[in-house]
């Protein structure tokens, strides 16, 4: 369940997003890896910016983590269908 100050805030990021310039490609020369931020350093440092960022163990406490471990639950929702999945190494 989200907060009203979170659903305001990611709302805010969409407005943004939908009205920024088109998406330009370019090299990236530094990537920061971070274990926390809060949502109004995010989007300052890295959504206003266009900059990336790895935030470590960002997805830690998502249901997903463990969900996704379990063949049983993956072959319940996805059953036979085929997807695309991209591995590489850092």
């Amino acid at each position: 369940c989200l907060s009203l100050s979170s659903i305001l805030w990611m709302y805010q990021i969409y407005k943004h997003m939908i009205n920024s310039q088109p998406f330009t490609e370019r090299p990236v020369t530094k990537c920061d890896r971070i274990t926390s931020l809060s949502g109004h350093d995010f989007y300052h440092d890295y959504v206003l910016t266009s900059r990336p960022v790895i935030i470590a163990g960002g997805a830690q406490g998502w249901p997903a983590m463990t969900k996704w471990q379990e063949d049983a639950y993956l072959r319940r929702k996805v059953g036979d269908a085929s997807v695309r999945v991209n591995v590489w190494n850092e």
